[in-house]
């Protein structure tokens, strides 16, 4: 056979071969099933979770005792929230508001600081509340102070002032003594529980911050996790309608009726309704209505899984932020932000518009009360990113200890829960290098 007829034989070949691949390109389609209404969904919606209260969601990010220009705050994180629930049980009287200027000033009081700005409707879910009194319901706040008279004794009231130092117009009212003591009785008879305290107020902003003047340990943790069942979730958000699954990857994708859920490595979900139609006297939501609506939505599917706290809420958009927390720090940093849950509302018809939360459930694995991480003082930190160009104060708004959740290798279904010193910065945290801080200081000292 003739060199030139065996090359137009191989071409021929080559170009069948070409047009069966290019066919079979064209008409590929993934893995794609479709769910009947009544195939495979059952009345369940309800995940393997807890229901919550208002006020087991609004715990304070710190609490600092001041006393005599002196101020403390508790070295066990956890105390935190013992506290301050033991204030659900007191009555607050004479709630009204009033006008001021700056942050209160007193030689003995308390500072309940909040992650961010709630309504003052959320004060009957804090604290028992007087029936007589009526206050206004359209202030925020994010520190809660409880102010003590001069020179006053066991027995005392103190006042509460609710305040947001971008706000003039404040709430105030009066705590009775048996509140009042149960407060302040750290500061006075178990001062080995506080550590002492510093106020860095970056250059450029309003913010004040409480940071410790000695190194802060945290407890290194390994956790590991159980997948949730899906199926209560397709329910709850897709009601009786036909589904289409489509399985691509590590995505796992179901859609109908103009909705869409994303399921990622049977760890993380991101749900989208693109319905957007107007209806006729849409709700325009308050941070109240967001709070409890949200509320009443996750604990019908018993989806609190894991420590979660508020982290944010906000009227434009429409959003809420919830943050999973471990020993009473926060976890500000994890894969695909599987620590963390939002919800996000339609203005035109007050419907989900968005919801993001993890498929898994935490659980301690190993945890040994020895094994702690020693990091920099408050005022290492506040050196390190005053001096490294990376970071600009102007825009801090917020410096703490918190954790980093990072997947073990190889795919291992256990995670180690790393402590860190975080910053937020322009909206964004952002985890410090523990060991470049350390270095910064070492070099200092030379």
């Amino acid at each position: 056979m003739k060199v030139e007829s065996l090359k137009t034989i191989i071409l021929v070949i080559l170009i069948v071969f070409s047009l069966l691949l290019t066919g079979a390109i064209w008409n590929y389609q993934p893995t794609e099933d479709k769910v009947q209404d009544d195939e495979g969904l059952i009345e369940n919606t309800e995940i393997s979770g807890t229901t919550q209260t208002m006020s087991s969601l609004l715990v304070p990010e710190k609490v600092v005792f001041s006393e005599n220009s002196k101020y403390y705050s508790y070295k066990n994180k956890e105390n935190v929230k013992e506290l301050f629930n033991s204030l659900q049980n007191v009555t607050l009287l004479d709630i009204s508001s009033t006008q001021t200027t700056g942050l209160p000033d007193a030689d003995k009081m308390a500072e309940f600081i909040f992650p961010t700005s709630i309504p003052s409707d959320v004060i009957a879910n804090i604290f028992k509340v007087d029936s007589t009194n009526s206050f206004i319901s359209n202030i925020d706040f994010n520190r809660i102070f409880i102010i003590y008279p001069e020179n006053a004794g066991e027995g005392a009231s103190a006042q509460v002032w609710f305040v947001n130092q971008n706000n003039e117009k404040v709430l105030v009212a009066t705590l009775p003594e048996n509140g009042a003591n149960a407060v302040i009785r750290d500061l006075d008879d178990h001062k080995q529980r506080l550590t002492e305290q510093f106020v860095y107020e970056p250059e450029g902003n309003n913010e004040r911050m409480f940071l410790p003047v000695d190194e802060v340990k945290l407890p290194i943790k390994v956790l590991t996790y159980t997948v949730l069942e899906t199926t209560p979730l397709r329910n709850s958000l897709f009601s009786r309608e036909s589904v289409v699954i489509n399985i691509s990857g590590k995505d796992k994708q179901l859609r109908g009726n103009n909705k869409l859920l994303t399921m990622t490595d049977e760890k993380w979900m991101k749900y989208v309704d693109f319905n957007s139609s107007p209806i006729d006297n849409a709700p325009n939501m308050s941070k109240y209505d967001i709070m409890s609506t949200t509320l009443s939505y996750i604990n019908d599917q018993k989806g609190w899984t894991d420590p979660f706290r508020l982290s944010n809420v906000s009227t434009n958009p429409q959003t809420i932020d919830f943050r999973m927390y471990n020993s009473g720090y926060p976890i500000l940093a994890s894969d695909r932000g599987i620590s963390s849950m939002s919800l996000t509302y339609n203005k035109q018809n007050g419907n989900i518009s968005e919801y993001v939360r993890p498929l898994i459930k935490f659980e301690t694995y190993q945890y040994n009360e020895s094994q702690q991480e020693a990091l920099p003082s408050g005022q290492q930190v506040v050196d390190y990113i005053t001096t490294d160009p990376k970071y600009s104060v102007s825009h801090i708004d917020d410096i703490q200890p918190g954790y980093s959740l990072v997947q073990q290798p190889s795919g291992s279904p256990v995670y180690n829960l790393l402590p860190y010193w975080f910053v937020h910065e322009s909206g964004q945290w952002r985890q410090l290098d523990t060991k470049k801080i350390k270095a910064a200081v070492s070099q200092g000292a030379s």
